[in-house]
């Protein structure tokens, strides 16, 4: 399987990204997409971070519980970060019928993607993942080439 995926950088400016479920696993994707994409939630309760999020207008969150229609509407990227296995598994079902990308959570064998540990700066993008094994050595092998690349004299 490993060998379908291939890393891509997407440009996610002007795409609706949504996330079914408001915890804390929806919340660290959710921070690190915020300045990229215009960030969809469908929770019945959020955690108090992305309920300030949303408060500022940062975010559009629907206090609700999900029902299968709400993916139905045009969006690039959907994550399902419920705290409930097979709701998460029944929302990537539906993506994929729809062809629409999925992340599930607790499920990398469904999910069509990942988040990778990203290092970013006016020169490089740099995007490592382990598959979705180990999000923790991801982020270790990431600050290790950062600190190479914030030291690397090159002129681009």
């Amino acid at each position: 399987m490993r060998e379908n995926f291939y890393p891509l950088i997407f440009n996610l400016a002007r795409k609706k990204i949504l996330f079914i479920g408001g915890g804390s696993v929806a919340e660290r994707k959710i921070i690190l997409l915020l300045k990229a994409a215009k960030i969809y939630v469908i929770a019945p309760d959020v955690t108090k971070q992305l309920r300030a999020l949303h408060n500022n207008a940062k975010i559009d969150i629907t206090f609700k519980k999900f029902e299968d229609i709400d993916i139905i509407n045009h969006y690039s990227f959907v994550f399902a970060c419920t705290n409930n296995i097979e709701l998460n598994k029944h929302i990537g079902k539906l993506c994929k019928e729809n062809n629409i990308f999925v992340f599930v959570a607790g499920d990398k064998d469904m999910s069509d993607f990942y988040m990778p540990a990203v290092f970013k700066n006016e020169k490089y993008l740099f995007a490592l993942s382990t598959y979705g094994i180990s999000p923790k050595h991801s982020k270790k092998m990431r600050d290790y080439v950062k600190d190479i690349l914030t030291n690397l004299k090159l002129s681009l």
